[in-house]
């Protein structure tokens, strides 16, 4: 509420209290507030009896070891409490037991599989930035180098300098277009082409 009245262009120094406080003596503001952020729980429940992408386990058995019973299984006989042996389903739990190994190694297989699916996605968007000797490049200049007396409206970017000196790694030497060098290396991510 205090935003909105912000964006409408009032403004005094217990905005927010004051706001707070009517929220609470309100019901209308209680009762069409904004919605509870929590989903459902039909949808938590789907969620957790889903296979996910990056285990190939559904949370629940992940969580309890075992698949998950759902709720019209509860109450309502089926198939498969009907024929539930207890003894049968002791031995091959201590069978599962024994190829955790194998599950553990799969799991590692499928991580990396993910990892390796998010980094080629990641990389896609990236931009590599490269510069050559002699290139004209601007400078970023930092908060510290800013001029305080143009204050927000001070710029950005400083420059243009010259190239010297590529370093490797995106690093690199720079100097001034009088010849004077700049004492420092500088990354690329600090720098962006000067178009004349």
């Amino acid at each position: 509420m205090a935003t909105r009245v912000l964006r409408a262009g009032y403004y005094w120094p217990t905005l927010k209290s004051d706001c707070q406080s009517h929220i609470q003596k309100c019901k209308e503001c209680q009762q069409f507030g904004n919605a509870h952020r929590q989903p459902p729980e039909t949808l938590l429940w789907a969620y957790h009896c889903t296979l996910q992408s990056t285990t190939q386990e559904t949370p629940y058995r992940l969580t309890y070891g075992a698949d998950v019973m759902i709720l019209v299984e509860v109450g309502e006989t089926s198939h498969r409490r009907q024929v539930f042996n207890g003894e049968q389903n002791a031995q091959e739990l201590a069978a599962d037991l024994d190829l955790v190994d194998e599950l553990r190694d799969e799991a590692q297989i499928h991580e990396e599989a993910c990892k390796l699916r998010a980094s080629r996605r990641y990389n896609t968007r990236v931009k590599p930035r490269s510069f050559r000797v002699g290139d004209l490049v601007w400078r970023l200049l930092g908060e510290a180098r800013k001029d305080t007396s143009d204050g927000k409206l001070a710029p950005t970017w400083g420059g243009p300098f010259r190239v010297t000196e590529d370093l490797g790694n995106g690093a690199y030497r720079l100097e001034e277009l009088s010849g004077k060098p700049i004492p420092r290396t500088w990354n690329a991510t600090h720098l962006k082409f000067y178009f004349s």
